[in-house]
């Protein structure tokens, strides 16, 4: 059965990251506008400068969430308390405006500077790409999706293969990890013409799908377009056949 309820802890964990990250930056901002403008004639600077954070923070937010960056949470946290701390004392608006931005961008920068530094990648984030792509996938498909090197990508999916949730299978030079229980959701007309463009990997025409399927035109054609519409499977265009989109691209 299909992990559903796993990715959805996943996207709700990411929301729940990116509330706390945007809560304590803006409590920074809060402290780093009340110590730098605490004069009753200060009013308009406060208000402009608690207007800037929220819609800033409001666009971080939505930026981290949707992003899925490959950086540990921790280091967010971090970076987001120290520039809490620093704003704690007064060093004047440039200054202290200065440290907040370079703390915040302190863990991209670390990361792009430690690229030995093995990402953070859940087994929700692994079974959302299988569940994209029919559950068939390559090693150089999860590289492509979640932006790891191909060493990672191996042992991710090698662990499914571990714990029985998905198996190896050698196709002529294409080394593929198919997720049966990924497709569970799909229907029975689907699930078989995928099997079959598993076995014959290097494409089938529609006469060829009918042929072997058994199935009336009108299903076929119907299973074909759904298929297609997930991005499951694809058409070329040049060959006319139908091929799996986790071993074409």
């Amino acid at each position: 059965m299909f992990k559903a309820k796993m990715i959805e802890e996943m996207e709700e964990r990411r929301a729940l990251e990116a509330v706390i990250l945007s809560i304590i930056y803006f409590l920074s901002f809060f402290f780093m506008i009340n110590e730098n403008f605490p004069l009753p004639e200060n009013l308009n600077e406060r208000v402009i400068g608690y207007l800037f954070s929220f819609f800033f923070l409001s666009f971080y937010a939505m930026v981290y969430y949707w992003t899925k960056p490959k950086i540990p949470f921790t280091w967010f946290l971090i970076a987001a308390f120290s520039t809490l701390f620093i704003n704690l004392f007064p060093l004047g608006i440039l200054l202290n405006l200065s440290l907040t931005i370079f703390i915040f961008l302190s863990p991209y920068i670390l990361y792009l500077l430690s690229p030995s530094i093995e990402s953070e990648i859940s087994d929700a984030e692994v079974l959302e790409v299988a569940k994209k792509y029919g559950g068939i996938l390559t090693k150089s498909l999860i590289t492509y999706e979640l932006k790891i090197d191909l060493k990672n990508a191996e042992k991710c999916l090698d662990k499914f293969c571990k714990y029985g949730e998905a198996i190896k299978k050698v196709l002529g030079n294409i080394i593929i990890y198919d997720f049966p229980g990924i497709r569970a959701y799909l229907s029975r007309a689907d699930n078989e013409i995928i099997e079959l463009l598993l076995k014959n990997y290097s494409g089938m025409s529609k006469a060829d799908l009918l042929k072997a399927t058994g199935f009336s035109i009108e299903t076929l054609e119907e299973s074909l377009k759904r298929l297609e519409t997930k991005g499951i499977i694809q058409y070329d265009q040049i060959s006319s056949e139908y091929k799996l989109r986790g071993i074409s691209i």
